[in-house]
């Protein structure tokens, strides 16, 4: 469920909003919602990019209907926060997504695992070099 409440109104009852999400939710359930339950409502909707006013990439809403909609690849990303603007009936949205947890490869961990071993067999090494010649003096 998405819940806002604008912060601030300008001279043109227009500002910005605190966008509440109650519940994890992938981009397209956010579009899918706003088309759903504020149909009378028009805008654009974006992935946060510094310096981008609308983010980028970003669609456009209108009425309940998209008018052109965001890249497939972004549509099943996790959002973690929401912030919006607006006023009358024209509402814009930033989407901040959830960084993205990447498993690291075996093969990586497997190195460095091997790394560990060789630096403490090193170590071993030298402690056995420096007991050998504490007893030869």
């Amino acid at each position: 469920m998405i819940e806002f409440k604008q912060l601030s109104c300008g001279s043109d009852c227009t500002g910005p909003y605190k966008v509440d999400i109650s519940m994890p939710m992938t981009v397209r359930e956010f579009i899918d919602e706003i088309l759903t339950d504020y149909k009378s409502e028009w805008g654009y909707i974006g992935i946060y990019k510094k310096g981008e006013i609308f983010g980028y990439p970003h669609c456009e809403y209108k009425w309940g209907k998209l008018l052109y909609s965001l890249p497939e690849e972004y549509l099943d990303k996790q959002i973690e926060e929401v912030s919006g603007s607006g006023g009358w009936s024209r509402s814009d949205f930033i989407l901040h997504l959830a960084k993205e947890v990447v498993e690291a490869d075996p093969k990586d961990q497997y190195k460095a695992d091997m790394v560990a071993m060789l630096e403490e067999i090193k170590e071993l090494i030298q402690q056995k070099i420096n007991s050998l010649k504490e007893n030869k003096m």
